[in-house]
């Protein structure tokens, strides 16, 4: 009890709030060590050493940079209820583009619960237990015999063996933990017999006309298991984000690797799902079908609205004369291909944080929206190929929203001739600056409103020169069925099954946040939502595919996650204020001296 009295008199209160923090995230650290890289089928003292270990680096590591961080000076500023929210809504935000199962769990303790009873129903004739005496289950966990099952009902013993007589019904059981896979064989000793296997209440009736009857099962890990890691990961990112609060070089270093990274895994898995989506190699399905399309579109025979979207075409073949041309490379296409997606995302992402910042949000909050932006583009793959036009739209919005908060509106005509050539849905770029001039009220209002009107003057030429020459593209309407736009087109949206699943996951809850935070909203945020957002809902609703995601991913990255950073922004301005204890104004000035 002296102890403890000496520690509490003699440590600090903030002390023993860093120490908790730091160790809170040593022990995350260590977990998600265990979980994903130490943890195997059979216990290892070995294992669970270097996860401790890793326990105590990580809670060192943090301990230190609490202690060095700029705005610890007063109590609870990692430990309090602004903190906590603070938590809450990075993870809330983020939760539904980065829910992915997690590895199954090799360790048994970790495993899920499984019962299996197989109900098998004699005929005329009896069967013995020694008859399945060849059953095997490989759970997944282990690989078992018939010793590890267990007869119930009305078995007769006689001698060493169990009689189940005519015209009765008795089950084999079994329970144990299993894997994410699991595969079952039950010898069938007569096909006067009826078999039925209930697993984990998915009942399933076997046949017997062969032997033996074969059944595999796949499981997910246990739900307190999933709901674990997703609680435990919110703290690392909430540390993360503090850590880029305080320190300018960790931003500086979390940015560029955030976008390095999350670019190649998003190129990566685009090109995993394009193989998945034709049914073919990835190599083969870039040659057979991306390349054919792109021919298609340089040689002018491609279908309506392809054909009109030139300009993505034109650099994909550039990229394409470089690989096989210049650098001589094995799979041309595919490698101008996947450089050209590499080079679109880099470009998308750092245009998206440019953009951020010139709203007016934080660095650090900025950071925090590349890396939601770039969640939601990792599930907008459905029934799509390469859509180079796509991200190619996604930056020009970008670049233009870029221009327009710089009031570089003289730019806005010359960007206006790549958006054009490239995809018809850049014609809201001009509406936006005429609004903004119009709503906006710079002092520049008439320089803003004349570039507005150049820029929707430019793209009406662009895009009357297109149609008419190429004067005969066919509507394409094969992905939908032969599905026409309009009426049976919105039809056809309302009746995808996976559509809201893929919208939630590209778009989140953002949408949600942003209506309800809308006064915090940037004056050109506002004008996006309120012109932009109904235009492309309703444009797209007739004449576009809900299910393919990546048609809303302009909406996503110029309209939903800024008008959801600012709600960021201010509940860490809370924590740094009751943190510092003085206003605002010099919080944000000691921060702008860090950077």
């Amino acid at each position: 009890m002296k102890q403890i009295r000496w520690l509490r008199v003699n440590l600090p209160l903030l002390f023993w709030q860093r120490l908790a923090a730091s160790l809170s995230l040593g022990l995350s650290a260590g977990f998600f060590s265990y979980i994903f890289l130490l943890q195997t089928p059979a216990f290892s003292r070995r294992y669970l050493l270097f996860g401790i270990v890793i326990f105590i680096a990580a809670s060192l590591a943090a301990y230190l940079l609490l202690k060095l961080h700029p705005l610890t000076i007063k109590d609870n500023y990692f430990i309090s209820q602004r903190c906590l929210l603070l938590i809450f809504l990075l993870s809330f935000l983020a939760l539904p583009s980065f829910v992915f199962a997690p590895p199954y769990p090799k360790l048994p303790f970790f495993q899920r619960e499984s019962t299996l009873v197989i109900t098998i129903r004699t005929g005329t004739e009896p069967v013995s237990w020694s008859q399945f005496r060849r059953i095997y289950l490989n759970s997944g966990a282990g690989k078992l015999g018939f010793k590890a099952f267990q007869i119930a009902g009305p078995w007769i013993s006689s001698g060493d063996d169990f009689i189940l007589q005519p015209k009765s019904e008795g089950q084999i059981t079994w329970s144990g933990h299993v894997g994410r896979r699991a595969s079952l064989a039950i010898p069938v000793p007569s096909q006067g017999l009826t078999i039925t296997t209930t697993w984990d209440n998915e009942i399933r009736h076997a046949l017997v006309n062969k032997s033996p009857y074969v059944q595999n099962k796949n499981f997910i890990a246990p739900l307190w298991y999933i709901g674990l890691i997703y609680l435990i990961a919110g703290i690392p990112l909430f540390f993360t984000f503090m850590m880029m609060d305080g320190f300018p070089l960790v931003r500086r270093i979390v940015l560029p690797a955030l976008i390095l990274g999350l670019s190649f895994v998003q190129t990566n898995l685009q090109f995993q799902r394009l193989g998945s989506e034709f049914h073919k190699t990835v190599q083969v399905a870039i040659q057979d079908i991306q390349l054919s399309r792109h021919i298609d579109v340089l040689n002018g025979i491609a279908p309506n609205p392809w054909q009109y979207r030139v300009l993505s075409e034109w650099i994909a073949e550039a990229f394409i004369y470089i690989s096989a041309r210049l650098l001589l490379l094995d799979h041309a296409a595919y490698m101008a291909f996947w450089g050209l997606r590499v080079l679109q995302n880099l470009i998308l992402l750092s245009m998206a944080y440019l953009y951020f910042t010139r709203l007016g949000i934080t660095k650090t909050a900025s950071v925090y929206g590349i890396f939601l932006l770039a969640g939601g583009m990792l599930h907008v793959f459905h029934e799509s190929d390469l859509s180079f036009n796509t991200y190619f739209d996604v930056i020009f919005y970008l670049l233009a929203g870029i221009l327009i908060l710089n009031r570089k509106y003289a730019w806005v005509p010359v960007l206006m001739v790549a958006a054009a050539l490239n995809r018809e849905t850049s014609a809201m770029i001009p509406v936006l600056l005429i609004i903004w001039a119009w709503l906006g009220r710079p002092s520049d209002r008439a320089k803003a409103l004349i570039s507005g009107l150049m820029s929707l003057f430019v793209w009406v030429l662009i895009f009357t020169a297109l149609h008419l020459y190429y004067p005969n593209a066919p509507i394409f309407n094969k992905i939908t069925g032969n599905i026409s736009p309009g009426w049976e087109l919105l039809r056809y949206n309302l009746s995808v099954p996976q559509m809201p699943i893929l919208l939630f996951q590209t778009l989140g809850f953002s949408p949600l946040v942003a209506v309800i935070t809308q006064r915090y909203w940037h004056l050109f945020v506002r004008i996006c939502f309120l012109s932009l957002v109904p235009v492309w809902i309703l444009v797209h609703a007739f004449g576009g595919v809900w299910a393919e995601t990546r048609i809303f991913l302009v909406l996503l990255a110029v309209v939903f996650i800024p008008a959801t950073l600012p709600l960021i922004d201010h509940v860490s301005q809370e924590i740094r204020q009751w943190a510092w204890g003085s206003p605002a104004v010099s919080i944000q000035s000691l921060l702008e001296s860090q950077s």
